[in-house]
């Protein structure tokens, strides 16, 4: 027999009560006996290895395109602020994307110290260009760090250029090569 409209919703609705009130039931000693549903929701981590999410890394470009900007155009009303060119090499954003970290570097890499001072100085300015620029629901706090990027190009040109690694590297076998 089958059962139509509201008969089958209150017979749904009935089923799915008695099941729930068995797990509930069942988890009265602590960890006892844990409920599938609660198993999946107790592992949940904030952090993950799998590094930023597509969110996070579109919320994170949008910020540097629009701190970019700001400070190309010179929008911050500060004249020491203005007499550096400052380049915005990537914004990292945390997970609640509450917090901002605005990897930056002068030109010339010169007074580097200085620019993040005057830049953490103006960051309320900043958020607020930031936030009219796009659409968040909270804007998030910009924490200014030294841009490291040209230090690691460096490093690995320099690491490349050593005579063992290319050695190393000529000598690698070649996928169409047989070994």
């Amino acid at each position: 027999m089958r059962l139509r409209g509201r008969q089958q919703f209150n017979g749904g609705l009935a089923a799915f009560s008695a099941e729930w009130r068995a797990n509930v039931t069942a988890r009265t000693v602590a960890g006892a006996a844990i409920p599938p549903y609660v198993r999946g929701m107790a592992h949940k981590n904030l952090t993950s290895a799998k590094g930023p999410s597509q969110r996070q890394l579109r919320v994170g470009e949008l910020i540097r395109r629009i701190l970019s900007e700001v400070l190309s155009r010179g929008d911050v009303h500060d004249p020491e602020l203005n007499k550096f060119y400052i380049t915005v090499g990537e914004v990292q954003m945390s997970a609640d994307l509450r917090v901002a970290t605005v990897h930056v570097m002068p030109l010339g890499g010169k007074d580097v110290e200085q620019a993040i001072t005057l830049l953490a100085r103006h960051q309320g300015e900043l958020r607020h260009h930031v936030s009219k620029g796009m659409i968040i629901k909270h804007v998030p706090e910009l924490r200014f760090r030294r841009d490291i990027t040209f230090d690691q190009l460096d490093e690995t040109r320099r690491l490349l250029d050593d005579e063992r690694v290319r050695r190393d590297v000529e000598a690698a076998p070649r996928d169409g090569d047989d070994a």
